[in-house]
């Protein structure tokens, strides 16, 4: 309950033209820098919690190694374009990253990431940063899984804005945040 009351204060409270990380210095961290290996130079990062291997950036952004964050805009494609873009980005000159096996991540691996002593984003903006972007709607702050509800029509995301799950038409233009177990 007091969860829900939390989210809903923040969305009430949102502005749009400021937006900063919160967290709560009484909760334990669940994404701490020391569970990632970040890559400043292919924007990468290795999750030591999950094996897995995460581009910093949410499609549409770019790694700026010389800065050390994601540059642009975010992108958001349906579900099905998105899968087409992921196979095409696996085999542009775009990907520098030295991984071509690039996917969408399923719930589970999305909800990993959670930084739960946090919301604006609820994620580890030192592996993260500059996560959030705004559109016409507000903020940006979901990620498709590749999780998808054939009966339904719908996939599972996650709000990464404020740490939480749901879910969306298929239909729907999402963000992507890029997942891989192929090792470097």
């Amino acid at each position: 309950m007091k969860r829900i009351l939390l989210l809903v204060l923040t969305l009430i409270s949102f502005s749009f033209a400021a937006v900063l990380q919160e967290c709560k210095d009484n909760i334990s961290k669940t994404a701490p820098n020391v569970r990632f290996i970040n890559d400043d130079i292919s924007g990468t990062s290795k999750d030591l919690q999950t094996g897995l291997i995460w581009n910093r950036c949410i499609m549409g952004k770019k790694w700026n190694k010389v800065k050390k964050t994601c540059e642009g805009k975010n992108t958001a494609f349906n579900w099905a374009t998105t899968l087409t873009n992921i196979q095409d980005y696996n085999m542009s000159e775009e990907n520098n990253t030295g991984i071509t096996k690039w996917r969408l991540p399923n719930i589970k691996e999305l909800y990993s990431l959670a930084e739960n002593s946090c919301v604006k984003p609820a994620l580890n903006i030192t592996v993260f940063p500059n996560f959030l972007s705004e559109n016409e709607y507000g903020i940006e702050n979901y990620l498709v899984s590749s999780t998808y509800l054939a009966a339904t029509k719908e996939v599972m995301l996650f709000f990464a804005y404020s740490n939480s799950t749901g879910t969306y038409s298929v239909a729907q233009d999402l963000g992507a945040l890029l997942v891989s177990d192929e090792i470097k």
